[in-house]
């Protein structure tokens, strides 16, 4: 960081000894600017990664895949708006058509993802799937092929939606319950994995402190929530632990809750991640369907 603010006080002193004309000096000093912020970022973000991980008591996962340079955290300054470090670390292409910016755009993808996947009740025509059962109680589990930095996954953990649930063997109508019950995600990064891990665990930390971990608002404990760090387009190369979590997660048992039966619905998700699959995608949709 020092050398960084050298290397810009020496731009400042050559701009203002040399006489260059005003339109070079501004474009040397805002390109200089653009490219220290990603390394400024860079050096901000590990230092709340190593502050994050040390209070991070749980989580899942393995570290052996290394840190690749197409991903990491530099994306971070797209979500930045005036506030340094960014609260949000969304990374996909978004849905522009009422956003205009990065943050609400890529919110906006989740959501017509889950409109069109007929997970939301406000879209009714998409809602009456083929071989939906609409009766009962239902449970809903994902397996999330690139979770980037968590933000989506926080996202998704916060999602709620009005229908049938089940209260100590009662079952009631039109209450507010967790879109998915269960989530198991996968990313490749292994500082993107750190990152998301680090939050989900001070999430649930904060949750718990506020008493929000009620089975009718947010039921998602450690035991619903399992992050791993590894290659979702190569599942021969899947840990034993995450290959027993989505066994568990995409079992095809039979479920009660009370007396009542649960109807379990299985999703994958891949928000704007699938075309980075290497060498192809074949191998995971074998795997998973």
């Amino acid at each position: 960081m020092a050398s960084l603010l050298v290397l810009l006080s020496l731009l400042s002193l050559l701009a203002l000894v040399v006489p260059l004309p005003r339109s070079t000096v501004f474009p040397i000093l805002t390109h200089a600017v653009a490219f220290s912020i990603p390394i400024l970022f860079r050096q901000c973000s590990r230092r709340r990664q190593r502050r994050a991980a040390s209070r991070a008591t749980t989580g899942s996962g393995e570290y052996g895949t290394e840190t690749t340079g197409l991903y990491g955290l530099d994306h971070a300054v797209l979500n930045a708006r005036l506030k340094f470090p960014p609260d949000k670390m969304w990374m996909n292409m978004g849905y522009w058509r009422d956003a205009t910016e990065l943050p609400e755009a890529c919110e906006a993808l989740v959501e017509r993802i889950l409109q069109s996947a007929g997970l939301l009740n406000q879209m009714r025509e998409n809602y009456e799937l083929p071989g939906r059962k609409n009766s009962g109680l239902v449970k809903r589990v994902l397996l999330d092929l690139g979770f980037g930095c968590g933000e989506q996954t926080l996202y998704l953990m916060n999602r709620t939606f009005t229908g049938t649930v089940d209260t100590k063997g009662d079952r009631q109508e039109n209450m507010p319950a967790s879109l998915f019950q269960r989530y198991v995600g996968i990313t490749l990064d292994k500082t993107q994995y750190e990152f998301a891990n680090s939050r989900v665990t001070a999430s649930r930390h904060h949750d718990g402190e506020n008493g929000r971990c009620s089975n009718q608002t947010r039921p998602h404990g450690p035991e619903t929530v399992q992050l791993f760090c590894g290659d979702a387009a190569n599942p021969s190369s899947w840990s034993s632990e995450l290959r027993q979590a989505i066994d568990i997660a995409f079992a095809q048992e039979k479920e009660q809750h009370g007396n009542h039966p649960i109807n379990t619905e299985r999703y994958v998700l891949a928000l704007d991640t699938a075309y980075h699959f290497r060498p192809s995608r074949r191998d995971i949709f074998r795997s998973i369907f």
